[in-house]
């Protein structure tokens, strides 16, 4: 059943990819390059083998070195992080490192100018690029000197930027600039969780871990997410709000915003402070009370997609359950994916009437059911900073 829906996602993804003309990692091309390669290694499929090689050659060939989108959703850095994604599972036979290693000076100036311009987004600023260049630091073979001093300055950047005092940290959100009454914004891609998890990502280099005091900072983190949890007297069918100004609103359940978004952020900081049990306990309760809410209009699931789609769900539960062995966790993972193949059962026109994109489209819905079929195909996860 969930092989036959990939074959029409692959013959729907054929199809549109011909009149796709963004190239990005979340909502594009490079989407596609991921679940191709997916593809190719399930079902030894060279077609689709090629179609990534190919694909691969005419975004890179196409690109404008003097005018570029450098975000992680759209642009580059979304793009050169899935080469070395490629390189380091051994999927292909090329070698990037020497390609990547003198293009990422102009990625590292584009990150000094998200930062001048209090851009934290994971899309579309400051903290998808920061992942990337990240991601560079942990794998090249050259000199990591650079890479070290921009995500050191992009980290203090943040600091400089934060509410903090000896207990807490927490940002305000640029998102809603131009409102007043919206301040910190609970959500993974353009809020502050997201910050959270991106420091949490630095702090695996043990040498930035302790440089930067990152361990200081996330505990301070933690205990800002641990006041909400603990303030449940409060009515809203989500433990957390959306905005810390609007208490009273609930959330959906989805990757982007909502209690799993923070469930997320709270997985990705455990990595850092496995030591501390508190943090898997309160992971553990919020995503039991997620697990019981199955009413569309409270988990407000709208479509299958990703962002805040049912497979979304299915991804974040699966590596709750990998962490923690708690059967809730597989039964709602179990639940969402047998909803989301009904969905596609009773109206397969969902994966005719999507873009291509990891997020909203095709792609997410791809590679969640490849991972289905070969459980050792689910680190492409990482790119939506699900572990």
């Amino acid at each position: 059943m969930i092989q036959e829906k990939i074959h029409l996602i692959k013959k729907s993804i054929d199809n549109k990819i011909r009149n796709e003309n963004k190239i990005g990692l979340l909502d594009g091309k490079s989407g596609a390059i991921l679940f191709y390669l997916h593809y190719y290694k399930i079902f030894n499929d060279t077609d689709s083998y090629n179609k990534a090689s190919d694909l691969i050659e005419e975004i890179y060939n196409g690109l404008d070195f003097k005018n570029f989108n450098s975000n992680f959703c759209s642009g580059i850095s979304g793009f050169f992080w899935l080469l070395e994604f490629i390189e380091g599972k051994k999927i292909m036979d090329d070698s990037f490192d020497d390609l990547l290693y003198d293009i990422d000076d102009l990625i590292i100036d584009r990150l000094d100018i998200f930062c001048n311009h209090n851009n934290h987004d994971f899309l579309y600023g400051s903290l998808g690029v920061g992942y990337y260049l990240n991601s560079r630091l942990n794998t090249t073979g050259f000199s990591k000197e650079k890479y070290l001093n921009a995500i050191e300055n992009h980290v203090n950047n943040l600091l400089e930027s934060s509410i903090n005092n000896d207990q807490t940290i927490k940002w305000i959100s640029n998102t809603f600039k131009n409102e007043p009454k919206i301040d910190i914004y609970l959500s993974l891609p353009h809020g502050f969780l997201g910050i959270y998890s991106i420091l949490s990502k630095y702090g695996e280099n043990k040498l930035l871990l302790q440089k930067l005091s990152l361990k200081i900072t996330l505990k301070k983190a933690y205990n800002y997410l641990l006041q909400d949890f603990q303030n449940l007297n409060i009515k809203r069918n989500s433990i957390y709000p959306l905005f810390e100004s609007i208490p009273n609103s609930s959330t959906r359940l989805a990757w982007c915003n909502g209690d799993l978004s923070v469930v997320i952020t709270l997985l990705n900081m455990h990595n850092l402070l496995h030591e501390d049990n508190d943090i898997l306990n309160t992971i553990v309760k919020i995503s039991e009370t997620t697990s019981k809410r199955k009413d569309i209009n409270d988990t407000q699931i709208n479509d299958i997609y990703l962002c805040h789609g049912s497979l979304g769900l299915v991804n974040i539960y699966e590596s709750l359950y990998n962490k923690t062995k708690n059967d809730s966790f597989k039964e709602a993972k179990d639940y969402w994916l047998s909803y989301s193949i009904k969905k596609i059962e009773e109206n397969p026109s969902v994966l005719n009437d999507c873009d291509i994109s990891l997020l909203t489209g095709l792609t997410g819905v791809g590679l969640t059911l490849l991972s289905e079929m070969d459980t050792s195909l689910r680190d492409w996860k990482n790119c939506i900073l699900i572990n």
